[in-house]
C-alpha cells in the first residue's frame, strides 16, 4: 500500500504522562508523529508557535524547526521543513524512524 501524499499531516494532541495540553499537537503523517507544534508565552505575554519536525534517528537542523506568530503560519511552515527533509530521506529512513516511533509509544515493561 503506497504512503499518503507527503502533504497529507495531521495534528494529534501531545499526551505527556496522561496528560495534554491546549495548544500542544503532534504531527501525524502516515500514521506516526515526525514533529510537533506547541504554543508558548512569548515576551510581553504573547503567544509564539514553535514547530519542529522530528525524526529520531535524523540529525535535526535549523531549519528543520522554528516559530511562527499563530497556528496556521506554524503549520505552513511545519509543512515547508518536512517537505524539504523528507526529499531528502529514502524510505529506508522513513521505515526506521517508524520503527523506533513504535519501539517509543510501546510501554517499558513490554520491550
Amino acid at each position: 500500500m503506497a504512503a499518503p501524499p507527503l502533504s497529507q499531516l495531521f495534528l494529534r494532541p501531545t499526551v505527556i504522562g496522561g496528560v495534554s495540553r491546549e495548544g500542544d499537537y503532534q504531527v501525524i503523517w502516515d500514521g506516526f508523529s515526525i514533529g510537533r507544534i506547541y504554543s508558548t508565552h512569548g515576551v510581553g505575554g504573547h503567544h509564539i508557535w514553535n514547530w519542529g519536525v522530528i525524526l529520531a534517528n535524523v540529525p535535526q537542523r535549523p531549519d528543520d524547526r522554528g516559530s511562527a506568530a499563530d497556528l496556521e503560519d506554524a503549520k505552513l511552515l511545519f509543512k515547508t521543513a518536512w517537505l524539504r527533509l523528507r526529499s531528502r530521506l529514502s524510505d529506508e529512513d522513513i521505515a526506521e524512524a517508524r520503527r523506533i516511533s513504535r519501539d517509543r509509544s510501546r510501554p517499558w515493561h513490554k520491550r
